[in-house]
């Protein structure tokens, strides 16, 4: 099922969010708004790096707390890996360094950070995936929610084109 240009399409979550707590948000892909960032950096975020290394096969890098505090809520943070050296996610391509250290900042962790090559290494270093990779990434989402991340994954990657390298 495609989703018309301009047409707002609301995702409704198993679990709210990691920041805003929500889980109804609404979207306008390919727009990058609050909720988008939401949902691709606080919930989702696996799914889009997963739609963006399938079309590229760059890596997938996973940052995640390095000896986390007791409290500490943040489990990992998902993007690729660009021929580069960049780390791409919802909110476009960044400088690693600079992306470890916004997410060391906003949650008072050191980040670390692990790099693999497929989405079976992904679901290894997660834990508790079975199956097929492609099935088990395409299977978290359904619909209108698979051709959200089509248009996100394809909006990010023709900009990233778009754009100088650093």
């Amino acid at each position: 099922m495609s989703i018309p240009p301009g047409a707002t399409v609301t995702i409704r979550l198993g679990s709210p969010t990691g920041r805003l707590r929500l889980t109804e948000l609404r979207l306008r892909p390919p727009e990058v708004d609050e909720h988008a960032v939401e949902l691709f950096t606080r919930h989702s975020c696996r799914l889009l790096a997963c739609a963006l290394q399938e079309r590229t096969g760059w890596p997938l890098t996973i940052l995640y707390p390095h000896h986390a505090p007791p409290g500490c809520t943040w489990r990992y943070h998902v993007g690729v890996r660009t021929p580069d050296g960049r780390f791409l996610d919802i909110n476009g391509a960044a400088d690693l360094a600079d992306v470890e250290r916004a997410w060391s900042a906003m949650y008072g962790v050191r980040v670390a950070t692990h790099t693999v090559s497929v989405i079976e290494g992904l679901m290894a270093f997660l834990g508790g995936q079975t199956g097929d990779p492609a099935a088990w990434w395409r299977d978290d989402c359904g619909g209108h929610t698979l051709d959200m991340l089509d248009m996100y994954a394809d909006a990010l990657l023709a900009r990233r084109l778009t754009l100088a390298p650093a």
